[in-house]
């Protein structure tokens, strides 16, 4: 966000895009602090993980089975 707020007020004042240099940061004008971003970005990565399926995931899963049925026959 900081990057995102940086460049904004390296637009031309006026232009689309431009943040004015008198706004307070983003974090700020949201009251962020970076350590409670960092938790929720640790969040998200958890919650994402134990809750998607991947075409990966998908292939495994597939891998397994059959060499499951593969292996039974014998």
């Amino acid at each position: 966000m900081e990057l995102l707020d940086w460049t904004g007020r390296q637009v031309k004042p006026g232009k689309r895009g431009s943040v004015a240099r008198k706004v307070l940061p983003i974090p700020d004008r949201l009251n962020l602090s970076p350590e409670l971003w960092r938790q929720t970005i640790a969040g998200f990565a958890k919650r994402r993980s134990a809750n998607s399926v991947t075409p990966a995931s998908r292939f495994n899963a597939a891998a397994n089975t059959t060499l499951r049925s593969i292996t039974s026959d014998r």
